[in-house]
């Protein structure tokens, strides 16, 4: 049997984005702590070596600007599902009076 996600019930949807967001948060704190763990144990000396450390450095550079990019969008996502959800409760509340008030045919 596959679970279905109930949208008639806005607290599981607002729910679920604030956990999404929470699982995103600490994966890009792990992602973070590896990036800063990038380090070089020796001054590069050699052609070779300085070359390496300039795809070291774009490594970090491209990590970093992931994260601060996803990192921003995080907080984002709960805030347009809190919309989205109070927009869809505020049209099934108006939808629901119209219904009550409408004669039958």
């Amino acid at each position: 049997m596959v679970d279905k996600l109930d949208i008639d019930e806005a607290t599981e949807v607002v729910g679920a984005a604030g956990k999404f967001g929470v699982a995103a948060t600490t994966f890009t704190g792990s992602v973070t702590g590896t990036v800063d763990d990038f380090t070089v144990p020796v001054r590069a000396s050699s052609p070779l070596d300085r070359d390496l450390v300039g795809k070291l450095n774009w490594m970090v550079s491209a990590f970093g600007s992931s994260v601060r990019t996803d990192d921003g969008r995080t907080g984002m996502i709960l805030r347009d599902t809190v919309t989205a959800v109070d927009a869809l409760t505020g049209t099934d509340i108006f939808g629901g009076t119209t219904v009550t008030g409408a004669e039958s045919v």
